[in-house]
């Protein structure tokens, strides 16, 4: 079982605590090349004040304010979990002495059939659920499409990006997910905990600023919980990644908003988010996928979440 693969390496509570605190360190050599990008052009455009660096990291993101191609930012932001993957893959096979593929699936090959599934229908609610906002607030939408921009986005939102979400749920449903439910032996606890850090470490988000912390908050743990509930229901951590990918995949080639974290080209961009329709039409986008995953894949029992037996 999925939960059940941590039993499997070594597990010392010290290489859990090493391999943790090395995200954020991680994460900051990661960051380095952005701010070289940004302080170079700082030097080298008149236009551009110092000031620019503290109002691109507390909320506006927005590289075209360095004279920087968005795309190009957007590739720097996403290089950064590049050092997130490989940190835990050296802590998975060289402190855990496990599979790095355990992280992911219980069998012996990763099902790359569910990953695609669960992005295209994600992204098809996606597309309904916008479509229905548009026909609310069309004034509030605006067409920015641009081919020659456009072209290379979508490229990196398809081969890049899955890059950073992948490295995301490697991180809370994978490596944190199946450690806590191993010490502790009880998946609605690991459920918990991983959904709140996932809240905590958004805490950063431009999101949260601009739209308040409460509701913000409130969507990152509830799209957590989500994710770690369909990752211990179908026994896999294949279907959060798909789903991940096509949520940052519609962020940032489909349709943005301001104050987003992803400042780029999109086809459509929106004034105007209220972030508690955001959040009802995500919990209602989840029971939809539910419903029709739990009649794809025969999923266990909901109370599964409370069982002992995913673990064992």
């Amino acid at each position: 079982m999925f939960l059940n693969q941590a039993s499997k390496g070594d597990n010392r509570i010290a290489y859990y605590l090493l391999t943790v605190l090395s995200i954020p360190l991680v994460y900051f050599i990661g960051s380095l090349p952005i701010d070289i990008a940004l302080r170079w052009s700082i030097n080298k455009y008149d236009d551009i004040m110092p000031s620019a660096i503290d109002e691109f990291y507390g909320g506006n993101p927005d590289f075209s304010l360095f004279h920087i191609d968005k795309n190009i930012g957007l590739i720097l932001m996403i290089l950064i979990f590049a050092g997130v993957w490989l940190m835990l893959w050296l802590s998975v096979k060289f402190l855990h002495k496990r599979p790095f593929t355990s992280l992911i699936t219980p069998l012996k090959c990763i099902n790359y059939r569910k990953i695609l599934f669960a992005f295209g229908f994600w992204l098809v609610l996606s597309v309904v659920f916008e479509s229905i906002l548009y026909a609310w607030q069309p004034d509030s939408y605006s067409i920015q499409f641009n081919w020659k921009s456009f072209i290379p986005l979508l490229l990196i939102g398809l081969v890049i990006l899955p890059i950073q979400t992948t490295a995301e749920e490697l991180v809370f449903r994978g490596y944190l997910l199946q450690g806590i439910a191993h010490f502790y032996k009880a998946p609605w606890l690991a459920l918990l905990i991983t959904s709140i850090l996932f809240g905590l470490i958004h805490s950063a988000n431009p999101e949260i600023q601009e739209y308040g912390i409460v509701p913000m908050q409130l969507y990152y743990i509830t799209a957590g919980l989500f994710l770690g509930i369909i990752t211990i229901l179908d026994d896999g951590l294949e279907l959060a990644i798909g789903i991940h990918a096509a949520i940052n995949f519609f962020g940032a080639v489909i349709s943005s908003y301001e104050g987003s974290v992803f400042q780029t080209d999109t086809i459509l961009s929106t004034s105007y988010v209220n972030p508690w329709v955001a959040l009802i039409m995500f919990l209602v986008a989840a029971v939809i996928f539910m419903l029709i995953c739990n009649k794809k894949y025969q999923w266990k029992p909901l109370d599964a979440l409370f069982s002992k037996e995913v673990i064992s």
